[in-house]
């Protein structure tokens, strides 16, 4: 019994943090505007209220004129930090050049990485890793430029932070390791 707790107490006290595991958005919600309200999936929230048709359609997120400063922002439901990691872009329409866009991480209402500038015209989606490690609290998909279809997007991989336990857990593990000694003690 005392070893366990001990056991407990120790990978407690020297952990500190709740594990978070990637999370991936893939958009499987039926067909919908999201213009009006935003889309939540794994804790994380997709608001294309900046935008003037962003939606998901056939389990992908689309802008139909993604015009340019028009936005999407992806947060976590809860504030947290998160890391981005890649994603699919792909146009609409096969052979026409899709509208372009920014990625940009955000932290604390301050703008901390661009994570590039694309555009394709492949209706194939194509996966692009993000190598940054940067930590952000906000994804934004931002226009670029018109062309001659809608952009589309899946797949966004985000390894949330781990949450700090908070200090009374710490506390409690102390505690536990010093009641365990005590007994040890008093058994020799």
């Amino acid at each position: 019994m005392h070893r366990s707790a001990a056991a407990i107490a120790f990978v407690l006290v020297f952990l500190g943090t709740a594990t978070a595991q990637a999370v991936t958005i893939d958009f499987t919600a039926p067909a919908q505007l999201i213009t009006g309200a935003p889309y939540i999936e794994d804790g994380f929230v997709v608001d294309a209220t900046n935008t003037g048709a962003g939606g998901i359609l056939d389990n992908r997120l689309f802008e139909g004129f993604f015009s340019p400063n028009e936005s999407i922002s992806i947060m976590r439901q809860n504030g947290g930090l998160f890391r981005f990691t890649s994603f699919d872009f792909g146009s609409d329409s096969d052979g026409s050049l899709a509208d372009g866009f920014q990625l940009l991480g955000w932290r604390a209402g301050s703008q901390v990485a661009d994570f590039g500038s694309f555009a394709t015209a492949s209706g194939t989606l194509q996966t692009r890793a993000i190598s940054n490690g940067t930590l952000v609290d906000e994804l934004r998909i931002v226009g670029t430029g018109l062309n001659t279809t809608s952009p589309v997007w899946d797949n966004f991989v985000f390894d949330p932070v781990a949450v700090p336990l908070p200090p009374t857990a710490v506390l409690l593990a102390t505690g536990l390791i010093a009641l365990g000694a005590a007994a040890r003690r008093r058994r020799r």
